[in-house]
């Protein structure tokens, strides 16, 4: 078993040293973005805010940044995307609570599994497997830290919001550029499935 010894003097398994490297990486693309700027925050000051979320981070999780923190249009520029849909009012479902701090969404599953079913379908099957449909905005955290994922024709459904009395669901695709959308939430399509993961956590 391999262990280490992290700067809070807390020992790590190898799987925890992994996480750790994980979340460091993570932080990094957030200073190299500009984010503790948009903050309006020092380095240091926006550090404060995120180290926290350290001791609960675990692999396959993704640092998201709340909108009352860091304003939705310059996280999805920072990442070179856009909007493209008339709509851009987008509301979270009415079940989920999100926090107005910096967190972490466990176990993100980018919904390539998914494809052929509908982002309605998959919040039902989501429900019973006690996991959550993601949000536009960890959607463009998830693209944050894995730019890689909507290569290869895959289109990441986020159907924790919506829009249009519920009937639309976002949706972020990499056609030439990053684009974010909507689309009917009833429709299966066959490069497109919905992104989740299994709790939201908070410092």
């Amino acid at each position: 078993l391999v262990q280490a010894l992290r700067k809070d003097d807390t020992v790590l398994s190898d799987s925890g040293v992994a996480a750790d490297r994980q979340f460091t990486a993570q932080v990094e693309q957030l200073l190299t973005l500009g984010y503790p700027t948009m903050a309006n925050l020092t380095e240091d000051g926006f550090l404060n805010r995120i180290e926290p979320l350290r001791r609960v981070f675990e692999l396959g999780a993704i640092i998201v940044i709340p909108e009352d923190v860091v304003t939705f249009a310059f996280q999805l520029e920072a990442i070179g995307g856009r909007v493209v849909s008339y709509n851009r009012k987008w509301t979270h479902g009415d079940s989920i609570e999100m926090p107005d701090v910096p967190f972490i969404s466990t176990d993100v599953d980018d919904g390539r599994g998914y494809h052929e079913r509908s982002p309605l379908n998959c919040l039902k099957h989501f429900q019973t497997s006690n996991r959550f449909g993601l949000t536009v905005m960890e959607g463009i955290a998830l693209i944050t830290h894995r730019p890689k994922i909507l290569r290869n024709y895959h289109c990441a459904d986020l159907p924790g919001s919506y829009c249009g009395h519920e009937l639309h669901t976002p949706q972020l695709r990499h056609w030439g550029e990053l684009i974010l959308d909507n689309r009917f939430n009833w429709s299966p399509l066959p490069t497109s499935g919905s992104a989740s993961c299994q709790a939201r956590l908070a410092s």
